[in-house]
């Protein structure tokens, strides 16, 4: 019996075991990490003849791959919204925080975006500032006003611009490796054993 096999991962080999014939039938038996450890998945029954058996990547592998791309494309997600929205969110929070400031002191000036990574102010913002000088002046608290927009009583972070670029070039290498790993999958898909 002649044996065809490839490795079907860095750290998931595949070997054809054992051979089991019974009523021109067979059982492939694929290895995972340990030798001691089985898993046996049916021979292909349109190519696999009693003189010749062909066994193709089994479920599980599909699985595990579906699995990972679906954890990097979650993850690519996540950090793409923290650099193009969460992050500037945040900051307008600490640029509300800023405005309140200022009526404290009994300033009137509204902050400038550059001062906090965001291009522009738009209109329905900049009442929104507008709105915390007010609330500075007239004596509130922070914990105050901070309640009235659904934010937190602590001082807001301000992120910088390196920050929002580091997330999205985070999700950019993600974008990357989950390609790999899609290439990775379909290439070890048409890789099968070979016994006769």
């Amino acid at each position: 019996m002649r044996y065809q096999t490839a490795p079907h991962s860095v750290d998931c080999h595949l070997w054809c075991i054992k051979f089991l014939k019974a009523q021109d039938s067979a059982v492939c038996y694929f290895s995972i990490h340990k030798p001691a450890e089985f898993k046996p998945t049916m021979p292909d029954s349109e190519t696999s003849t009693p003189d010749r058996i062909v066994c193709h990547v089994g479920s599980w592998f599909r699985r595990r791959m579906a699995i990972l791309m679906g954890l990097l494309a979650m993850s690519t997600l996540v950090f793409l919204y923290d650099g193009l929205f969460g992050y500037p969110k945040k900051n307008f929070n600490a640029a509300l925080f800023s405005a309140f400031q200022s009526g404290k002191d009994v300033a009137s000036d509204l902050p400038k975006p550059s001062d906090f990574s965001i291009a522009e102010f738009s209109e329905k913002q900049q009442e929104g500032l507008q709105a915390a000088v007010d609330a500075g002046k007239a004596g509130d608290t922070w914990s105050k006003f901070a309640a009235t927009r659904h934010l937190a009583a602590s001082e807001p972070k301000k992120f910088s611009i390196d920050e929002m670029n580091e997330q999205k070039g985070f999700a950019a290498g993600l974008v990357v490796i989950l390609v790999l790993v899609m290439f990775f999958a379909l290439w070890q898909q048409r890789k099968s054993i070979v016994c006769d």
